[in-house]
């Protein structure tokens, strides 16, 4: 029986991992410059990663606060996995922040080219 801290994450990072795949189908129809009134590919797919980028954070901050005693001075605690689910955090946020600023300036006619 695991965890309920580690059925919590494994949780949020499968959750997060659907909304890749979807964010990734997205973002590729988004090459076909398709737009809903105001809506764009870049727009629905800076959701999607906003809320990967939130199940993985939340994902994060509940194993790091519950496994507080695998780190010691003599010991680097965390594996590798640990560290890159942080640093993806960080893309995560930066991509969605990017692809924000696309659908800001994304020209809505020819007109605006």
């Amino acid at each position: 029986m695991l965890p309920e801290y580690i059925a919590l994450a494994r949780g949020c990072i499968s959750f997060s991992a659907v909304l890749n795949v979807l964010a990734i189908l997205v973002a590729i129809s988004s090459f076909a410059k398709w737009q809903i009134r105001r809506i764009t590919g870049a727009l629905v797919t800076s959701i999607f990663i906003f809320f990967i980028a939130l199940f993985v954070l939340v994902a994060m901050a509940v194993y790091t606060s519950e496994t507080p005693g695998m780190v010691n001075a003599n010991s680097w605690g965390y594996a590798w996995s640990f560290f890159l689910g942080w640093i993806a955090l960080v893309f995560l946020i930066g991509a969605g922040i990017c692809l924000c600023f696309d659908h800001c300036n994304s020209a809505t006619n020819y007109e605006n080219l």
